[in-house]
C-alpha cells in the first residue's frame, strides 16, 4: 500500500476538513473516490468517442436486446 502526501496552507486545510466531515467520510476515503471517479469518467468518455466514431464510419455493429440476452445467456 502506498502512501500520498498532500500539502495545504492552514486556509485550505480548514475548508477540506469541514467539507469533507459534511460528506459523513474522512479524507482518505473522500480523495480515493474523488480519483476513481475522474478514472470512470474518462473511460466513459473513452467508449462514447469510440461508439461515435464507429457511428461515424458506419463500422457500428448493434445487436437486438434479445439476441444479446441469448448470447450472455441469462434467458
Amino acid at each position: 500500500m502506498s502512501v500520498v502526501s498532500i500539502r495545504f496552507n492552514d486556509e485550505e486545510e480548514e475548508i477540506v476538513k469541514k467539507y469533507v466531515k459534511s460528506k459523513g467520510t474522512n479524507l482518505s476515503q473522500y480523495i480515493k473516490n474523488i480519483i476513481f471517479e475522474k478514472i470512470e469518467e474518462e473511460y466513459d468518455l473513452k467508449l462514447v468517442q469510440e461508439y461515435l466514431k464507429a457511428k461515424s464510419e458506419g463500422t457500428l455493429n448493434l445487436k437486438p436486446f434479445e439476441e444479446a440476452i441469448k448470447e450472455w445467456g441469462t434467458e
